[in-house]
C-alpha cells in the first residue's frame, strides 16, 4: 500500500508545478507582453515624433508646419488617432494665438490614459486576479501534500524494514505542500512585481510622449494668460488715444483754415449789413428815443421824490422826540442826584449826634 502511493506525491507535485508555471506563463504572455510591446511601440512613435520636430526646427518650419507633422505620426497608430485628434481639437479651442498657445494647463497625456494605450487582449481585471490564482493553486498543492501525508502517520505499527518508506512517504508529501505552495506565492509575488514594472514604464513612455508633444503644442498658465492679456489691453488703450489726439489734430490743421475761409465769405456780408441797418436805425431814432427816455426818468422821479421828502419829514419828528426825552431824563436825574446829597447829610448829622 505505501509504495503504490509513493509515486503519487511526485505526480501531484510536478502535476502542480507544472500547472502554475503554465499559468504563469499564460498570464505573462497574453497579459504582460502586451504591455510590454505596446510601450516600445510609444517609444518608437516618440522616436518619429522627435525626429519630425528636430527637422522642422532645423528648416525654419513653423509652429503649425510642426504640429501637423507629430499629428500626422501619431494619426499613423490607431490607438492613438482619437486621443490626437482630440488633443488637436482641444488646444486649437482654448489657442490665444500661434505663438503664445492655449490657456490652462492642456497635456497630451490627459487625453492618452494607460488603458487607451493597453491592447483589448491586456485584461487588467484578468492580470489582477492571477496572481490569487497561483497563491490558490499553491494553497491548493499544500493541502494535497497534507492529504497524501497524514495518513503514513496514522498507522499503529510499522515494520522495520518499511520505515524508511514510511518516512520517504511522508517527505515527499511535504515536499509536494512546500515546493506548490513557494511556486505559488513566488510566482505571485514575480508576476506582481513584473505587472508593476511594465505598467510604471508604459506610463513612464506616455509622459515621455506627452512632454515632447508639448514641444509643438505649448501652453501658457492661466494667471501668465491675464498678465498678456491686461497688457494688452493697456497697449490698445495707449494706441487708442494716441490715435484720438493725432486725428484732433489733423482735422484741426486741415480744416481749420477751410472752416475759417467759408465763415468769412458767409457771414462777412450779413455782419455788414447788419451793422449798416443799426447805424441808420441809430441815426432815425436816436433823438426820439433820447427824449422818450428823458420823459421817462422825470416820471419816475417824482415819486421818488415824495417818498425821499416823506420819510425825511417822519426821521426830523423822531429827532427832536428824542432831543426832548433825553432833556427830560437829565432833569429826573439832577433831582435825584439832589434827593441822595440830601439824604446823605441828614444821616451823617445823625451819626454825629449818635457820636456825641
Amino acid at each position: 500500500m505505501i509504495e503504490s502511493v509513493m509515486p503519487t506525491a511526485d505526480f501531484l507535485t510536478s502535476v502542480f508545478l507544472a500547472f502554475i508555471a503554465a499559468v504563469f506563463l499564460c498570464g505573462y504572455l497574453f497579459m504582460l507582453f502586451p504591455v510590454a510591446s505596446r510601450a516600445r511601440s510609444l517609444r518608437r512613435v516618440r522616436r518619429r515624433c522627435y525626429r519630425a520636430i528636430r527637422d522642422g526646427e532645423k528648416s525654419g518650419a513653423e509652429k503649425s508646419t510642426l504640429r501637423a507633422a507629430v499629428l500626422e505620426q501619431l494619426q499613423k497608430k490607431r490607438w492613438l488617432r482619437r486621443a490626437a485628434e482630440q488633443f488637436d481639437k482641444a488646444w486649437r479651442g482654448a489657442c490665444l494665438d500661434e505663438t503664445t498657445g492655449a490657456v490652462g494647463d492642456l497635456e497630451f497625456a490627459d487625453f492618452l490614459s494607460v488603458d487607451d494605450v493597453l491592447p483589448a487582449c491586456a485584461n487588467r481585471h484578468l492580470a489582477g486576479s492571477l496572481p490569487g490564482l497561483l497563491v490558490a493553486l499553491g494553497i491548493l498543492g499544500t493541502f494535497c501534500g497534507l492529504v497524501t501525508g497524514l495518513p503514513s502517520l496514522g498507522q499503529p505499527e510499522v515494520a522495520p524494514e518499511q520505515f524508511p518508506i514510511l518516512v520517504s512517504r511522508i517527505t515527499r508529501s511535504l515536499s509536494l505542500a512546500f515546493y506548490t505552495s513557494i511556486a505559488g506565492i513566488g510566482g505571485s509575488v514575480l508576476f506582481i512585481f513584473l505587472d508593476r514594472r511594465r505598467i510604471h514604464r508604459l506610463e513612464c513612455r506616455v509622459r515621455e510622449l506627452s512632454t515632447l508633444v508639448g514641444q509643438a503644442y505649448p501652453t501658457i498658465g492661466t494667471g501668465e494668460a491675464l498678465r498678456r492679456l491686461i497688457f494688452l489691453i493697456d497697449d490698445g488703450i495707449q494706441v487708442l488715444r494716441h490715435l484720438g489726439t493725432d486725428v484732433a489734430a489733423s482735422l484741426a490743421n486741415t480744416l481749420g483754415a477751410t472752416v475759417s475761409s467759408a465763415l468769412e465769405q458767409e457771414l462777412g456780408p450779413l455782419v455788414q449789413a447788419l451793422k449798416e441797418s443799426t447805424e441808420y436805425l441809430g441815426g432815425v431814432l436816436g433823438e426820439a428815443h433820447v427824449e422818450a427816455m428823458r420823459q421817462m426818468v422825470q416820471e419816475a422821479l417824482v415819486p421818488i421824490k415824495a417818498t425821499v421828502h416823506d420819510h425825511v419829514g417822519n426821521l426830523e419828528q423822531v429827532l427832536r422826540e428824542t432831543v426832548e426825552t433825553q432833556v427830560s431824563l437829565r432833569s429826573a436825574f439832577d433831582d435825584y442826584k439832589q434827593q441822595t446829597e440830601a439824604m446823605v447829610a441828614a444821616q451823617a448829622g445823625v451819626l454825629e449826634q449818635l457820636h456825641a
